[in-house]
């Protein structure tokens, strides 16, 4: 699949997406292009009449794990709270963006990290 997000506005919390589901013939053709990638398997499960999508990345960034709850306005958006699953909330933070993760490793995702984790969150729970 590509797939290709548009920001709306200043915020990383309204985008719209473009996506293009490949055949294995399309794919192939692609596939002399390098470039960087995100491997990742997704999961999902319904939670307060939302449907929540897990994402599990693999490879360099495995052991990050992001959730991820699409909302049809912004009032839900607002008025839905944060999940009790949620260990912290990264929706304006461009830095946990896929386009950005692209370029980063574990360490500096774990990083990122530790600077807005409650200090209640212990190092075990980070992956330490």
């Amino acid at each position: 699949m590509l797939q290709q997000r548009f920001t709306i506005g200043d915020e990383t919390s309204r985008w719209k997406i473009a996506e293009m589901h490949l055949n294995d013939a399309e794919y192939a053709q692609l596939q002399i292009f390098e470039g960087t990638e995100i491997r990742k398997n997704r999961y999902f499960h319904e939670f307060d009449s939302h449907t929540v999508s897990f994402d599990v990345y693999l490879g360099q960034l495995w052991g990050v794990n992001r959730a991820r709850i699409d909302f049809d306005n912004e009032n839900e958006l607002e008025d839905f709270p944060i999940p009790p699953f949620a260990a912290f909330e990264i929706t304006n933070h461009p830095f946990f963006d896929d386009a950005n993760l692209v370029n980063q490793k574990f360490e500096d995702i774990r990083e990122a990290v530790s600077k807005l984790i409650p200090t209640s969150v212990s190092t075990a729970e980070l992956g330490q």
